[in-house]
């Protein structure tokens, strides 16, 4: 897809306008349809996660140029996402 990755640790807001009380930059991840996987007991397999995003950007149904998200659902469990076209 591309040989240069951009990482973005993104929280929702507390209240709206605290980015910007912050003097923080905004990011509004895209709405549409993503493909996952969950990603069990991740602090002990951080090492797989590469491999792990590398396999669902092979999807065929992946967007070109798709971002990569990580979704935290449980203390053991998140979820790996990227774009469906």
């Amino acid at each position: 897809m591309g040989d240069k990755l951009i990482y973005r640790a993104c929280s929702l807001e507390n209240f709206e306008g605290e980015a910007n009380q912050l003097n923080l930059p905004e990011y509004n991840i895209p709405k549409g349809i993503y493909i996952s996987i969950v990603f069990k007991n991740w602090r002990e397999n951080l090492q797989q996660m590469p491999q792990t995003f590398c396999e669902l950007l092979k999807h065929p149904d992946v967007k070109e140029g798709s971002i990569c998200l990580e979704d935290y659902t449980s203390p053991n469990e998140m979820l790996l996402m990227v774009q469906h076209k």
